[in-house]
Formats: C-alpha cells, structure tokens, sequence
C-alpha cells in the first residue's frame, strides 16, 4: 500500500485523513511501536495505539494541521516505543489538500532526538532540552526545579517561564506525564502490583497516585489493567475465531 516509500529502511512518517485516522504508517514507526507485521493500524486512531494522555497530545496537534491549516516542524513531544520505553522525538506534520483546496488529511514525520544530529525546534526548545531529557531518563527520582534548571543553566524562574512557552505546559506537568505514561506501559506489560507501579514511577503516595492516574486517565490504576487485559483477551478470542472459521471453511 505505501510502495517504494515504505521499504526506505528508518524511514518514520505516517498518514492521517481528516478523521484523524490512519491511512499509512510506515514500517520503522510500526516496529517502534510494537506493530506486528501483518496488524494493519488504518482506520484506526491513536487512541485505538497509544495511552489516552499521549494519544491526547497527539490528537491536540492533529487538530491545528487539520482544522486550522497549520504547518508543524520538528515539535518536541514524548513517545512510548517498544524497544526503548519512554523518549523524546521531534514531530513535524502538514496538511494535505485536494484540488479544491480543502484539507483532507495530514502527513506527519517523526525524528528520535538521539538521532537527530543536533537539530532542535528552536533556541527555546534548545535551552530546555537538558531538563527533559533527564526528566525522561530519571522519572523516578525526586528532581527539584532548582535542579532541571541548573541542567539548563538558567534560573528556576526563567526555567520555568522558558518551558512553559516551549512545552505548552509546566516542568511538572511534563514530568507527571512521563510518570503517567510509564506507569500506564507498566500496568499493561507486567504484574506488578500497584504500589510497586507507583513506586516504580516516582510515586511514593500510593493514594496520590491513583488520584494522578484517574486524571489522566480516567481510570483507576486497576481498572485501567483490567480494561487492557480485556482489550488483548476480546482480540486474542477474535483471532482464535477467525483462525477456526478459516480451517473450517
């Protein structure tokens, strides 16, 4: 379906049409996420691939290229892989348009920021980095603001200005959404019990942590395991189905 495109090996970009579902992923993004070969990942959205706080970011940029008409270049934001866990990438995304002019879709690129050579989204986003990649490296650890600053040298209260404006959101809120999103890969990949998944993710309040992840998520730490465990079992049974339905044929 992607053609000479898709075999480019490393290659990561994607395709969206105007109901933010996708049309094409190519292979290298497939294999990042945890994509089987023969799991086709069109028609569905990311919230249908992705934890619902990352799927959100996702869809809250989606909406600027495709609503709004908007170019997106090389906007730092944090993705979940299956190999690496929890990372930086840089994401750039363009509307597409028929003849007419009207939007009907978007093509996004990703870009790791370990290979990405240097390049940044800007000064700003260059003098913030530091902070999230320790953040993002040492999310269990207690990381004052004093200290992510000192990582950029800044002051605490130009760090904190600076990355509000880059982030769109607080040094805190980033680092909670690491917190979140690797406690969520946790809970769906192991069976850890919940007290080990909070601790395990900088969360030494066991009860401020269910409260945290019911925000974000709009499940409770169990509940959210559960409905996972259900999602992969009602796939695991479809497939089960399709496989006998195709011997008995």
């Amino acid at each position: 379906m992607l053609g000479p495109i898709a075999a480019l090996p490393g290659l990561m970009f994607f395709i969206k049409d105007a109901a933010y579902r996708y049309v094409a992923m190519s292979p290298a993004i497939r294999e990042s996420i945890g994509l089987a070969e023969d799991d086709d990942p069109a028609g569905r959205t990311d919230f249908d691939l992705f934890p619902p706080l990352i799927a959100a970011g996702f869809r809250e940029n989606d909406r600027r290229v495709i609503e709004r008409g908007e170019t997106l270049r090389d906007e730092v934001h944090v993705v979940v892989t299956k190999a690496r866990g929890t990372q930086l990438a840089y994401s750039s995304k363009w509307p597409i348009r028929d003849r007419a002019g009207t939007i009907i879709g978007l093509v996004g690129t990703n870009r790791p920021h370990e290979s990405s050579g240097g390049v940044v989204a800007g000064a700003g986003a260059a003098r913030v980095l530091p902070a999230m990649t320790r953040m993002i490296r040492d999310y269990p650890q207690r990381l004052p603001i004093e200290e992510l600053a000192a990582a950029c040298r800044l002051s605490p209260s130009r760090f904190m200005r600076l990355f509000r404006e880059q982030m769109g959101v607080t040094a805190h809120q980033f680092l909670e959404k690491v917190r979140i999103t690797e406690a969520g890969r946790l809970l769906r990949t192991t069976s850890l019990p919940i007290a080990a998944v909070a601790a395990a993710c900088g969360f030494y309040d066991h009860s401020a942590f269910v409260k945290r992840f019911r925000r974000h998520t709009g499940l409770a730490p169990l509940a959210y395991r559960k409905s996972r465990h259900a999602i992969l079992s009602g796939e695991l049974a479809h497939l089960i189905r399709a496989e006998r339905e195709h011997l008995d044929s």
